[in-house]
């Protein structure tokens, strides 16, 4: 599994080696649930913003190699993140604060959701599957069963008993 902070700031060259720019924001298809590139801040001193299309890239690792940018726009993740989720009884269950995907094919699988600083500290944040996920314009809706919920916790702060 991929998180939009495995990305932002990563360094992106072409072939030769010469740096191209810096990965800013993730580019989303939110109707197909897809990662479908990444908003990519150029290396020339207008710092102008252009993307880069997932099927233009060689290579992924600790820089990335890619062909070409691309003058496509898609839907950033930055809309995305600070997006309350509400459920259907317009509960508010916490705001988005990253994103989740497939390594090998770069689906959305889900959101992590922020419920509030002693609350992450106490049970984690929630993991919660785009499939329960009804995405709006102003809000997120959640669908799913609020009786079973994922949490992602930090290591080491559970209780030694």
């Amino acid at each position: 599994m991929y998180s939009n902070r495995d990305f932002i700031g990563k360094k992106i060259t072409d072939r030769q080696g010469r740096k191209m720019g810096t990965v800013e924001d993730l580019l989303l298809d939110v109707k197909h649930g897809l990662v479908c590139g990444f908003k990519i801040r150029e290396s020339s001193m207008r710092r102008r913003y252009t993307s880069l299309h997932l099927r233009d890239i060689l290579y992924i690792g600790n820089t990335m190699i890619a062909d070409r940018f691309s003058s496509e726009n898609f839907f950033c993740f930055e809309g995305l993140r600070t997006m309350e989720i509400i459920n259907l009884s317009g509960d508010i269950l916490g705001s988005v604060e990253s994103i989740l995907f497939c390594r090998e094919d770069f689906k959305i699988k889900g959101f992590l959701v922020s419920e509030g600083l002693l609350r992450n500290y106490i049970k984690g944040k929630r993991i919660i599957l785009l499939s329960h996920l009804i995405i709006g314009e102003n809000n997120i809706l959640y669908t799913g069963d609020n009786n079973y919920c994922c949490y992602s916790k930090i290591h080491g702060v559970e209780k030694n008993e």
